[in-house]
């Protein structure tokens, strides 16, 4: 009877021993190199860039990746939480090669949206799960958790050029009242369009930063009533109008900080292009210029 009360116990101290085992450490983490990004075509709401993986497998047993959670940072730009389903086996001695979705909304990637031209190697991290199928197991979770560089592989320049924005000068007028300062300018631009393909533009959506103030979000329709339109290879002029109302504080700084002459802007937002070379068409186009210009801004 004692021997048969030893032998259960050793049973069940191995099926406890078996089952408090981290599940990670019955199959060795795989490891992830990042090759490439790319563009999956112009940007509407959203932008949907795609990244090329290789799973290497660093265990001596093989296994099917049944599915993938994960989320991408890139250049300090975060990604919608994704899933993607694989179903795809991991050999000992064959990297799997995998390409990934990635969600950006559009307006909150402009100064990424503006690197991606291919050659620009561009910075990254991933976190996420590997589900792997097992036999025995229901389901193995891997963490995936990287970090570095990869050149980008298709990019704007394989759909629609960017536009080059050159900002030349500001001027306008500001007026102080009781409990604040109102800014009213003129952002003066050239557009070049380096595409070889005429476009027309019915909206350009834009935020302007003036000494590190931020304007409110404009809209090009708000003070022009007709398109841009723009040959291929010409140059425009754009004047895109911006008000800032601040508090007095605030104000009284801005315009002392206008006195030298000069001042340093960001203008970020996007072009809406609905035609090329007459076909309709809906995407948009990153708008993202800095610097320092010349600045006229006078009390009337």
């Amino acid at each position: 009877m004692r021997k048969k009360f030893f032998a259960v116990m050793i049973v069940a101290l191995g099926v406890t021993a078996m089952f408090s085992c981290d599940k990670e450490d019955l199959f060795d983490q795989p490891s992830i190199i990042v090759t490439g990004f790319s563009l999956e075509g112009l940007p509407g709401e959203y932008t949907t860039l795609n990244v090329d993986i290789q799973v290497i497998n660093n265990d001596s047993k093989e296994a099917t990746i049944k599915d993938v959670d994960y989320q991408v940072t890139i250049e300090g730009f975060v990604s919608e939480n994704e899933s993607c389903d694989i179903g795809q086996k991991i050999y000992n001695d064959v990297p799997l090669d995998l390409t990934l979705p990635l969600t950006l909304r559009t307006t909150d990637a402009i100064q990424l949206l503006s690197k991606l031209d291919a050659g620009q190697e561009l910075s990254y991290t991933v976190d996420g799960t590997f589900h792997l199928d097992k036999a025995v197991l229901d389901k193995i979770d891997l963490p995936i958790d990287i970090e570095g560089t990869a050149s980008v592989d298709v990019g704007f320049e394989d759909f629609f050029d960017q536009p080059e924005v050159t900002v030349n000068d500001m001027e306008g007028t500001y007026s102080i009242g009781l409990t604040s300062y109102v800014f009213n300018y003129d952002v003066n631009c050239d557009v070049k369009n380096i595409d070889s393909r005429d476009a027309i533009v019915d909206e350009v959506e834009y935020i302007v930063y003036v000494e590190g103030v931020e304007s409110d979000t404009h809209l090009y329709s708000d003070s022009y009533s007709t398109d841009i339109n723009i040959a291929g290879g010409a140059t425009i002029d754009m004047i895109l109008p911006v008000t800032l109302s601040l508090g007095p504080i605030e104000g009284a700084s801005l315009a002392a900080a206008m006195l030298d002459g000069t001042v340093s802007y960001t203008v970020e937002g996007t072009f809406h292009v609905i035609k090329v070379d007459g076909a309709a068409e809906d995407f948009l186009l990153p708008l993202y210029v800095t610097g320092s210009v010349p600045a006229t801004m006078v009390e009337p």
